[in-house]
């Protein structure tokens, strides 16, 4: 139905996001990001970090996480109750 009323005649971007997990704490996702336009088009794809147990929003919202750059290496994430997490960007 959508291809008949023209709505990717523009073009679209396609992606693709494959999750491997190697233990409770080491979870790896790759995004794949294509371009289906004939055009060429920049797009800003912002992965998303997550906490285990954030579902206890009482004791959540009175802590703040904290988010941090590594150089040539990528970012992470700080929570002073629950845990750090470290996103390694290729």
């Amino acid at each position: 139905m959508l291809l008949r009323v023209g709505v990717f005649d523009a073009g679209f971007w396609d992606v693709t996001v494959e999750y491997a997990k190697n233990s409770p704490c080491d979870i790896l996702c790759r995004y794949t990001v294509c371009n289906e336009s004939n055009d060429v088009a920049s797009i800003h794809v912002l992965p998303t970090l997550w906490f285990r147990l954030a579902h206890i929003t009482i004791l959540l919202s009175r802590l703040h996480a904290e988010m941090f750059v590594i150089p040539t290496f990528g970012c992470g994430c700080f929570h002073s109750f629950l845990t750090a997490l470290i996103l390694h960007l290729m």
